[in-house]
């Protein structure tokens, strides 16, 4: 015998000195017919599932025990399995790593202060490295729930299923029976996002997930379990509520874990029939808009974010319980690093007794799936934080957010990675040939996406204009009693708008009782000049005067015609540019602000010269796009332009620029759409669409400039931000 196998002998039949804390909760639940254990820390109220061989191993830990003595113990407990020593050491090294277990040797106080400290400073660094998902702070909400739990109840009683199931059955006999007319009265998205009701969504979505948040921890008390922790996190820049209800997985029902994790669903679905009933019964108003805006966020964030198992939300929860496998996601995403250090090291890693190899083939394709969506959830995330930060010059805000984040992605496997090379009997059984292939792979992929060419773009607002337009102005000066919306579709000779002029129409009047008169005096002159020679000689001056007072009236009656504004021709009106109070000359308050076309101008004075409206072609468009000065040499006639206006955003506008221009010219817009700096506006002709858009429609475009790779759009993006010389 070596000297090296009498060590390892007298290791192994040494007591060890870790033993099984006695202070961790347990409980025994059921996975796959099989009979698993969730164990408790109180005092970091974290959670651990573990397998009958692993709960095995920690209640032996009880008691001193040997390595060699926990290698008989368990091969007589689970017979005829086998078990190696390395392998019972793996095991007691990640229960102790886990805090499950705890020294009975002395001077630990300092190591457990280390490895306290070790594991806060890489908790403060996960967290800083996670700036989309930020926990703000949390509250210790266990009497309040316990409290709520008293007062509530009785809504997990029979009578108020039923009462449920009838609201459910009315709002969906509402949404399914009449959804035509349901249709027909929802207002449109720009009814909708009118700042006045910002106040009412902020609410409505508070208000759901105040209560989606409660019904989860309320539904978990009921069945047994505690929530120890509700707080607030930042989720995309977004606060959002949390509760913990790990407590749950100590439940040994499986149908009562999923009731806790649907009852946030369930809550928002009854808000959402109860709203929509409500909507359904209401006119048009604050209370209607409030009613819809509940059913928007309660059906939306149930379906997209709550319901999808890809995400850690409730879906995943349920679908945990559905097919028995604790930790789905932890598990799931563990099987490629086991697979690689097996390929890499030819380990022979010990199967998770908690899976079936059925469960393990789905694991694969979920963790596929859970990877390739939340790629694209982050894509979307930065997507619209670059669209919302770009007018207000905030990109590299989001760019460094984005470089934060990609690091928090990768600091978990480059720390595991480095830190297996630093272990010199892990570096001792790498396979330096596939290690070798292995990295020539990744780099190839990173040259081949780096030099992959791509269609690079150029951004810009754009508003939609007509080919061809008509002024209408007001002829004469009067007040405004009557004027079509903008937006309206006319017919040449309808009438736009009508001005009243008191003084005209006055003069009007006078004028035909002046010509009523002279032409009275004339018919009595004619009667009377057959018998009177003085009638006889008056008469040809009082023809002269009817005559005279005849064509003052057509003129008077002209000038009041004119205060009646129609259409040139066949169109779509639009309204002019906004006047503001501040555009009104010096010392004179303007009579009225915006345009004459808006409902609140009824009664306002307009001077004749003032321009009312334009009616022009509703069919022909173009588009003026506004270029940035940086991006304006990378535009030239010919080239395709996408356009996605903003008041149907699901279709596409296609067109080509037909002109560009080169003189820079400040933004004098208000329109926060269009930030203060220098642009070149670009013309672009549309082609034949069917969008439901309008002249003076917004809109998004993209211009295909031309083909470059992504290495050198990094590149230019990075001199741009960081104003590098080359």
């Amino acid at each position: 015998m070596t000297v090296d196998q009498a060590y390892q002998r007298s290791s192994i039949d040494r007591p060890l000195v870790l033993r099984a804390r006695a202070d961790i909760q347990r409980a025994s639940v059921q996975f796959a017919s099989q009979t698993n254990y969730v164990l408790k820390d109180p005092l970091t109220l974290e959670m651990f599932h573990l397998s009958a061989e692993e709960f095995f191993l920690f209640d032996s830990l009880k008691a001193s025990m040997s390595i060699k003595q926990l290698q008989r113990a368990f091969e007589s407990r689970f017979a005829p399995r086998k078990i190696t020593s390395e392998q019972l050491q793996q095991g007691v090294n990640q229960l102790y790593s886990q805090g499950l277990l705890q020294s009975v040797a002395s001077g630990q106080g300092s190591e457990l202060l280390e490895r306290d400290r070790r594991q806060r400073s890489a908790d403060r660094w996960q967290s800083w490295l996670k700036l989309l998902s930020f926990r703000l702070g949390s509250i210790d909400a266990t009497r309040l729930v316990d409290g709520l739990h008293r007062r509530l109840r009785w809504i997990y009683s029979l009578p108020v299923l039923v009462c449920v199931m009838i609201v459910i059955a009315r709002a969906l006999s509402i949404a399914i029976g009449q959804a035509d007319e349901v249709v027909a009265r929802l207002p449109t998205l720009a009814e909708l996002a009118q700042p006045r009701y910002w106040l009412v969504w902020l609410a409505s979505v508070a208000l759901v997930k105040i209560v989606h948040e409660f019904a989860h921890a309320v539904t978990c008390k009921h069945v047994g379990g505690r929530c120890h922790e509700i707080g607030v996190l930042l989720l995309a820049m977004i606060p959002c509520l949390y509760c913990d209800v790990s407590d749950v997985w100590r439940v040994p029902s499986k149908w009562r874990r999923i009731a806790v994790s649907s009852a946030g669903m369930i809550a928002e679905l009854v808000i959402a029939a109860v709203a929509i009933i409500a909507w359904w019964h209401t006119q048009p108003g604050l209370l209607n808009v409030c009613c819809l805006s509940l059913v928007v966020v309660c059906t939306v964030g149930t379906l997209l974010v709550n319901a999808n198992p890809l995400l850690r939300y409730d879906g995943y929860y349920i679908l945990s319980d559905l097919v028995e496998v604790p930790n789905l996601s932890g598990r799931a995403q563990g099987l490629f690093p086991a697979a690689l250090r097996r390929w890499l090291l030819a380990e022979q890693t010990t199967a998770d007794p908690m899976l079936t190899e059925r469960q393990r083939r789905g694991l694969v394709f979920y963790a596929l799936a859970a990877r390739v969506y939340l790629t694209l959830v982050l894509i979307s995330i930065f997507a619209l934080l670059l669209a919302w930060a770009r007018p207000y010059r905030l990109e590299n805000l989001v760019y460094t957010i984005g470089v934060i984040t990609l690091a928090g992605i990768l600091f978990a496997p480059v720390r595991a990675a480095w830190q297996m090379w630093r272990n010199p009997a892990t570096r001792y059984r790498v396979r330096r040939p596939r290690l070798a292939a292995a990295l020539t792979v990744v780099l190839a992929m990173v040259a081949a996406g780096l030099w992959w060419p791509v269609t690079y773009a150029v951004r810009g607002p754009a508003v939609l204009v007509a080919r061809s337009s008509s002024p209408v102005y007001a002829v004469a000066s009067g007040e405004l009693t009557f004027a079509l919306p903008a937006g309206t579709r006319v017919s040449r000779g309808d009438v736009i708008a009508r001005l009243e002029n008191y003084d005209a129409e006055l003069a009007l009047t006078r004028q035909q009782g002046a010509y009523e008169v002279s032409l009275l005096r004339q018919q009595q002159l004619s009667t009377m000049r057959t018998w009177n020679e003085h009638a006889a000689e008056q008469l040809p001056t009082a023809v002269a005067e009817s005559r005279d007072a005849l064509e003052q009236l057509g003129q008077l009656q002209g000038k009041v015609e004119e205060l009646t504004l129609r259409a040139p021709r066949d169109g779509v009106l639009i309204a002019p540019p906004d006047v503001s109070r501040d555009q009104s000359a010096e010392g004179v308050l303007s009579n009225w602000t915006g345009t004459p076309l808006q409902t609140r101008n009824l009664g306002s004075w307009v001077e004749a010269g003032t321009l009312i409206a334009q009616v022009a072609d509703h069919e022909k468009f173009e588009a003026l796009v506004m270029i940035d000065q940086a991006d304006v040499e990378d535009v030239r006639t010919g080239q395709i332009v996408q356009l996605r206006p903003e008041s149907s955003p699901w279709h596409l506008l296609e067109g080509e620029v037909i002109q560009v221009g080169r003189r820079s010219t400040n933004r004098l817009s208000d329109d926060v759409a269009i930030d203060p700096g220098k642009y070149h506006l670009a013309q672009v002709r549309l082609t034949a669409h069917d969008a439901p858009v309008l002249v003076g429609t917004r809109a998004s475009a993209k211009i295909e400039s031309r083909r470059l790779t992504l290495s050198s759009i990094v590149q230019t993006e990075l001199g741009r931000l960081l104003k590098l010389p080359w």
